[in-house]
């Protein structure tokens, strides 16, 4: 009962104001020193935020197998030498989990006596203190006998393949970790794998390709539509990178009259930080943005850029008057605040929902995606009669043919291409595109299946 008070006294702070760039450069400039500031109350940000485990399907309040952290004015300082992505993603995991079970447990919808988090922000910041940041292209020993060097995956900010090397003889394994796009609008394009004799590579999209480049046309076509009905558009976007890629394309469609110049609320406090971690980046023209970008963070700003602070401004985004675009995580409605938009703008068939990037089976995004006509939310049905639309060309994994040309950059044949992180059939496909264009040997590992690495 004490926690519960505490967390819903913290919860009931007003924080900031929106923080507001409507008049152009000066303003927007205005907003970005804002959001590099100490932003908000930390705790008031936990209440609707998306997981960061958004690519997990699973109900984050179903699966608690520890206890919450009585205060978040326990949590300790992150070490200055992690990756501020990092920070980002684990802290604020921990915070949403939290929240999360809370929220069940009062609300009932958990079959759980009680729902508990599965770790709490106290968990994070503890594994994070074994953190230890590394530069790209430098080879680290990180056991005996084993060394790692990272080259760049272009997929968010700061994201790694890693290149695992033997003393004992053993042949190297490259792991692609999720790789990027060549035309990602902001991030250089993967760094070519370097030799090995294993390479484990993701699959999310080995079984089809982005038709557009980055979708940025057909984003513009659906908005200038629904903004001419006099409705909104919400668009559940990952917090990390999907969001920069969105508003630099809403950037792109603003200054050449596509769509019109109205509001966009970017309603996610795990967003805003990551923002103003890409922010920094262009300002400080950092080596992994590209050359044409660096110290232009007005990519970012399409023209009336609105972000919250506070639950109290994000219940506020339901008395705007459309047309407005919402950008909110989750991107697959696993949770977050955006659930609340979609409440909202589902029963409205003059709004649009567009989905930006790759919806799981068994997630809301999913569910949207397949046509069912009612939508589960907090434990009630809410009717879709919103225009739902996929555009997952936004998505920053690489399709199939990035993949395997990708792969085709070796610089000679592995032994075998191991294909992970993929539905059954996508990691499939890549696995038959790779024995037919290349020639290799290649295999998508059942659950729990052991390959011996020589």
């Amino acid at each position: 009962e004490t926690k519960r008070n505490v967390l819903e006294n913290i919860w009931a702070d007003e924080g900031e104001d929106v923080i507001a760039a409507p008049g152009g450069s000066g303003a927007f400039k205005d907003m970005l020193e804002a959001l590099l500031r100490t932003q908000g109350p930390e705790a008031a940000e936990a209440k609707d935020e998306a997981g960061v485990g958004a690519e997990d399907p699973a109900d984050p309040a179903e699966h608690r197998p520890s206890e919450a952290i009585p205060s978040p004015g326990t949590v300790p300082e992150a070490p200055t030498a992690v990756d501020p992505e990092a920070e980002v993603i684990l802290t604020d995991s921990g915070r949403i989990q939290e929240y999360d079970a809370e929220r069940a447990n009062r609300k009932g919808y958990t079959k759980h006596k009680p729902a508990l988090p599965l770790y709490t922000e106290m968990d994070a910041m503890s594994a994070m203190e074994q953190f230890k940041s590394l530069p790209f292209h430098e080879k680290r020993q990180v056991a005996d006998g084993v060394h790692i060097t990272l080259s760049r995956a272009g997929h968010i900010l700061g994201s790694a393949s890693i290149l695992v090397e033997f003393d004992n003889g053993t042949e190297p394994i490259y792991f692609s970790g999720d790789l990027g796009r060549p035309g990602h609008p902001v991030l250089l394009k993967p760094d070519p794998p370097p030799a090995a004799g294993t390479i484990v590579t993701e699959s999310t999209y080995g079984d089809e390709e982005h038709l557009e480049e980055d979708g940025t046309a057909e984003m513009g076509r659906i908005i200038a539509e629904t903004a001419e009905r006099g409705g909104s558009v919400v668009i559940p976007a990952f917090a990390v990178d999907r969001t920069e890629v969105i508003l630099a394309g809403l950037k792109r469609l603003t200054d050449a009259g596509d769509i019109p110049r109205i509001p966009v609320y970017l309603d996610s406090p795990m967003a805003r930080k990551a923002l103003g971690h890409y922010v920094r980046a262009v300002e400080e023209g950092d080596p992994e943005i590209k050359p044409e970008v660096r110290g232009n963070p007005e990519i970012f700003n399409p023209g009336d850029l609105r972000i919250t602070e506070s639950v109290d401004d994000s219940k506020a985004i339901n008395h705007v008057k459309p047309p407005v675009i919402i950008v909110s995580a989750s991107g697959m409605a696993t949770g977050g605040r955006v659930l609340h938009h979609l409440k909202r703008v589902l029963p409205d068939p003059n709004s649009s929902v567009i989905l930006v990037g790759y919806q799981a089976s068994g997630t809301r995004g999913r569910r949207l995606l397949q046509g069912q006509p009612d939508l589960r939310i907090h434990g009630e049905d809410h009717p879709v009669n919103a225009s739902i639309h996929n555009v997952p060309a936004f998505s920053v994994h690489a399709d199939r043919s990035e993949l395997l040309d990708w792969l085709g950059a070796l610089p000679e044949p592995p032994d075998r291409v191991i294909a992970v992180h993929g539905d059954e059939g996508a990691s499939e496909q890549l696995v038959e595109g790779v024995r037919e264009r290349l020639g290799w040997t290649a295999l998508a590992p059942y659950d729990e299946e052991v390959i011996a690495i020589d």
